[in-house]
């Protein structure tokens, strides 16, 4: 698969706001998934969830658990390992409900797609803020179409690094 790196920036004050608007509703649906998982005596899990439509997938088992005796509520489901809530019975339909809320997606911005099809490859972008700027990196070039260049600006990869590296560089 041959990657060619393509990088857009934003100032928008528009898509600033959305942007920490999403990450906070992030943050919440978090919270409130691992609040779930306390609550049920799974805290510490790892939590996996179906990009990039945000619904929950499940749980990973943890070392040592029993998979062919799953906490009360749970399932095994053995296409991919997790535990799921068990909706057959009341404590699993409760637990279903409580995590059914997908998670917010970042990537839903004004100007920029979430999802990407270029021939049968799906492409989701990774968002950066660094330096006053959102940055959407994608791993393949867009089809011109695709982008509001009004909002969104193609940046250099040279550019682009410098702005990483100085963002990774240590405080002294």
């Amino acid at each position: 698969m041959d990657i060619k790196l393509t990088v857009y920036r934003t100032t928008n004050p528009e898509v600033l706001q959305r942007w920490r608007e999403v990450n906070n509703a992030v943050d919440t649906w978090r919270d409130r998934v691992h609040a779930t998982l306390t609550e049920h005596g799974l805290s510490g899990r790892e939590v996996y969830i179906d990009e990039p439509f945000g619904t929950f997938e499940g749980i990973a088992p943890a070392a040592g658990d029993d998979i062919t005796q799953p906490p009360q509520g749970w399932r095994h489901n053995p296409k991919n390992g997790l535990f799921l809530p068990r909706r057959s019975t009341t404590k699993g339909k409760q637990i279903a409900a409580a995590l059914a809320e997908p998670r917010p997606d970042p990537r839903r911005l004004p100007g920029m797609p979430a999802i990407v099809w270029i021939g049968l490859r799906r492409l989701l972008s990774g968002l950066r803020f660094m330096d006053g700027a959102l940055y959407a990196e994608w791993a393949n070039p867009l089809p011109d179409d695709q982008v509001d260049l009004s909002i969104w600006e193609p940046v250099r990869l040279s550019e682009y690094y410098r702005v990483v590296e100085a963002a990774e560089e240590p405080i002294r």
